[in-house]
């Protein structure tokens, strides 16, 4: 979905002013003696800072609800409040990346740590929701004549990678394998974090640097990963007993 000519003209025209406000209260600080970044002046009330228009940073209860987190961590609610702020802060990035006009380096970082941060989402989705599986599986009072049962512990711990094997083993989602494989490759992506293990330039090298690319890959994933655990909330267990039990 496209803007109208009209539209498109007259938000070119809102940022050509907003851009000249913000330049002119760099001129005032300096005017006054500071020297912005590193000698710099910030409202300690936040109305009199720039705001973000209500509405675009959605509340904690959107993504709790959306996102099915309260079924996801059966109910653990740090975990289920940690996720929801984890993903107002991809809206936060969102905002800035699409708003601001960023370059080079800089927006490659912007790309990285918004990366990060949704794949890091991806990461607790994937370990709490078979943990969470598991957990319901131990209280089952059909669990010693279910051929479906989760009984190892050593199914839900381990690498990343592992645990994503668990998953394909189990059909725990109703998801393509290239999901799964997507999320690996990400993750393994994520982990360059660390600069001192950086092996390349993260701005130049291919094999290391974040792209708007990765960055909306990360963002399919989760969404499709939490698709299908939302879609199957309670998994196989619901209710009166388990709908994924099969009798040996």
């Amino acid at each position: 979905m496209g803007l109208s000519e009209d539209s498109r003209q007259r938000i070119i025209e809102n940022n050509r002013k907003i851009s000249k406000l913000l330049a002119e209260n760099e001129e005032i600080l300096k005017a006054e003696g500071y020297k912005p970044p590193i000698d710099d002046h910030a409202f300690s009330q936040n109305y009199n800072r720039i705001q973000i228009p209500g509405g675009y940073v959605r509340r904690k209860p959107y993504f709790v609800k959306e996102y099915g987190l309260a079924d996801i961590c059966d109910g653990d609610s740090a975990k289920i409040d940690n996720i929801a702020y984890s993903l107002q802060l991809t809206d936060f990035h969102n905002f800035i990346m699409n708003r601001f006009g960023i370059y080079g380096s800089v927006l490659s970082m912007m790309y990285k740590h918004s990366t990060i941060n949704i794949v890091s989402v991806i990461e607790v989705l994937i370990r709490t929701y078979i943990e969470t599986l598991w957990s319901k599986c131990q209280r089952c009072s059909r669990k010693s004549i279910c051929s479906e049962k989760l009984t190892k512990k050593r199914d839900l711990q381990g690498n990343f990678e592992k645990i994503i094997e668990n998953y394909k083993r189990l059909g725990l989602l109703s998801i393509d394998d290239k999901i799964y494989d997507k999320a690996v490759k990400l993750y393994g992506h994520r982990n360059h974090i660390h600069l001192t293990k950086a092996k390349g330039n993260e701005f130049t090298d291919d094999d290391i640097k974040f792209t708007k690319e990765i960055h909306d890959d990360a963002i399919r994933v989760l969404k499709r990963i939490d698709d299908a655990m939302k879609g199957t909330a309670y998994w196989w267990y619901y209710g009166a007993g388990c709908i994924g039990y099969r009798s040996k």
